[in-house]
């Protein structure tokens, strides 16, 4: 009985964190972001599919990436629901007819 409760209670912790590394662009995130400040700056996706489309990215223009930009980005439309933004085959040059 007590294994059983020991096994329920560590199942229960380790469940948020199953569920947070569920995605790819999560982890990603979680690797880019070197001084773990929950934002990712230019310095740090330097090198990455993000750098030449940080600016685009970056919607409230405060130089940085919140895990929200980062996970909007194109390479990452396809691994959950759509929260915002659209998913099509755009090239990202322009032509979606929203007002950022």
């Amino acid at each position: 009985m007590r294994k059983a409760i020991a096994v329920a209670i560590a199942a229960a912790f380790a469940l948020p964190l199953a569920a947070q590394a569920q995605s790819g662009a999560d982890r990603m995130f979680d690797a880019l972001d070197k001084d773990k400040d929950r934002s990712l700056s230019r310095e740090e996706v330097k090198g990455t599919p993000h750098d030449k489309d940080f600016t685009k990215l970056d919607k409230n223009s405060d130089g940085k990436l919140s895990r929200d930009e980062h996970a909007a980005a194109p390479e990452h439309a396809g691994e959950k629901p759509a929260t915002g933004g659209t998913s099509g085959s755009g090239s990202g040059t322009g032509g979606s007819g929203k007002k950022y």
